[in-house]
C-alpha cells in the first residue's frame, strides 16, 4: 500500500504538479515578453508537458479511456516537437527547411498514431503500455500505436540532444549553459528509457517479454527525465530571478545605510533633491523596481550634496592638496566639520573637491564608500550624544 502510493506520487503526482508549475512559471515570462518566439515555443513545450501528465493522473484516477490514452499521446509527440522547433530555432532564422521538415516528420507520426488507433479493437484502444509488453497481447495495431510513439519520441530526442548540448557549449549566460546542459542530460534519460519502452514492446512481439524490473526502470527514467527537463527549462528564469532578489535585497539595505549621511546632507542642501517617486508603502510593495529607483536616487543626491559641500571641508594645512586615499572615519570627521559651518554660516575654505572617490568608475563601488561614509558619520552622532551631558 505505502510502495504504490509512494510510487502513484513520484510517478503522477509529482511529475504533474512540476508541470503546472512549469507552464504557471513560463506563462509569466511570456505575459512580460509577448514577442518573443522563443518565449512561445518554451510555453507550448510547458503546454504539452502539463497535458500529457495530467491525461496520465486522470486516466489512472477515472480507469482506462481510450480518447484520454490518445490524447496523451499526441501530448506527448506535440512536446517532443516543440522542443526540436525551440532547439532548431536559432540555427533556421534565415532559413525554415529544419522546421518544415521536422513538421512532417510529426505529422506523419501523428496520422499513423490515430490511425492505428482507430483500427485498434474497441475493448483495447485504452491499453496501458505495459499491456503490449505481453506475448499473449492480442492487438498488433495497439503495439504498432505504442511503438509508434516511442520511436518518434527516441528520434525526436536525439536531435534535440545534440542541438541543447551544442547550445550549452557556446551559450555566455550561465544559467543558460546550466539549464541546457540540465536538459541534455534529461534529454539523454528520455532517450533511454523511450528505447527501453520500444524494446520491451517488439520482445513481447516477438515472444521474449522483458522482465518486470526491467520495464519499471525504463518507465522510472522516462518520468525522471521529464520532471529533470521541466526543471532545466525554468531554471535559467529561477536563477535570475534568485539574483535579483539577492539584489533587491543589497540595494535596500544599502539604502537604509545611506541614510545618515543623505538625511545630513539634505538637512543643509535640500535642492539635491531630485524628483520624488510617490510615497506610497503599497505601490513600494507591489512594484519590484522601486527599491532600485530609490536606492539610485539616493546614491545620486549624496553625491551631489557632498559636491556642494565639499568646498568647506577643512584642508590639512594652507596650500596643500587634499590626500587622494583617506579612511571613511577621517571623511567623516572632516564632513562633520563641514556641516558645522555650514550651519554657522562660515564661509568656504577652498574649491570644490573629490570626497571619498570609489577605486573604480561603477555606481555599486560609489555606493560603497558613500555607505561606509554614512556609516562612520552616523557612528560619531552617537558618539556625541554619548558624551553630551543631560540638562
Amino acid at each position: 500500500m505505502a510502495w504504490s502510493a509512494a510510487k502513484y506520487f513520484l510517478e503522477l503526482l509529482l511529475p504533474a504538479m512540476v508541470s503546472l508549475g512549469a507552464l504557471l512559471w513560463v506563462s509569466v515570462q511570456v505575459s512580460r515578453s509577448a514577442y518573443d518566439r522563443q518565449l512561445w515555443l518554451v510555453l507550448g513545450c510547458a503546454g504539452a508537458g502539463a497535458t500529457e501528465y495530467m491525461l496520465a493522473w486522470l486516466e489512472h484516477g477515472s480507469g482506462s479511456k481510450p480518447v484520454v490514452l490518445l490524447a496523451q499521446n499526441l501530448s506527448m509527440i506535440t512536446f517532443q516537437f516543440l522542443l526540436l522547433c525551440f532547439l532548431l530555432y536559432p540555427t533556421s532564422a534565415r532559413s525554415w527547411t529544419p522546421i518544415r521538415r521536422q513538421f512532417a516528420v510529426f505529422l506523419v507520426a501523428s496520422v499513423l498514431l490515430t490511425v492505428f488507433w482507430a483500427t485498434t479493437e474497441r475493448p483495447l484502444r485504452g491499453s496501458a503500455y505495459t499491456a503490449t509488453f505481453s506475448a499473449d497481447f492480442p492487438s498488433p495495431s495497439m503495439r504498432l500505436f505504442q511503438l509508434t510513439g516511442y520511436l518518434y519520441a527516441w528520434y525526436a530526442v536525439l536531435i534535440a540532444l545534440r542541438a541543447a548540448w551544442k547550445y550549452a557549449r557556446i551559450s555566455r549566460r550561465r544559467s543558460s549553459s546550466f539549464g541546457l546542459r540540465i536538459i541534455s542530460v534529461a534529454l539523454g534519460g528520455k532517450c533511454i528509457g523511450a528505447a527501453g519502452r520500444t524494446f520491451s514492446i517488439v520482445a513481447g512481439w516477438l515472444h521474449y517479454p522483458t522482465s518486470e524490473l526491467f520495464n519499471t526502470i525504463a518507465g522510472s527514467v522516462l518520468w525522471i527525465s521529464q520532471t529533470g527537463f521541466l526543471v532545466g527549462v525554468v531554471y535559467p528564469s529561477i536563477a535570475d530571478r534568485v539574483r535579483a532578489t539577492r539584489r533587491w535585497f543589497e540595494h535596500q539595505c544599502a539604502y537604509h545605510r545611506l541614510e545618515p549621511l543623505w538625511t545630513a546632507l539634505h538637512n543643509v542642501y535640500p535642492q539635491t533633491m531630485l524628483h520624488q517617486v510617490p510615497r506610497s508603502k503599497m505601490r513600494h510593495l507591489l512594484f519590484w523596481q522601486s527599491m532600485h529607483r530609490r536606492y539610485y536616487r539616493r546614491v545620486i543626491e549624496c553625491r551631489d550634496g557632498l559636491v556642494y559641500i565639499s568646498p568647506y571641508l577643512p584642508r590639512p594645512s594652507q596650500g596643500a592638496n587634499e590626500p587622494v586615499v583617506r579612511t571613511a572615519e577621517q571623511w567623516a570627521v572632516a564632513l562633520h566639520a563641514a556641516l558645522s559651518a555650514v550651519s554657522n554660516h562660515y564661509p568656504p575654505v577652498g574649491g570644490a573637491m573629490p570626497v571619498a572617490s570609489p577605486a573604480s568608475p561603477d555606481l555599486d563601488s560609489d555606493a560603497a564608500e558613500l555607505v561606509a561614509l554614512s556609516r562612520a558619520l552616523a557612528h560619531i552622532d552617537e558618539s556625541r550624544d554619548q558624551i553630551r551631558p543631560r540638562s
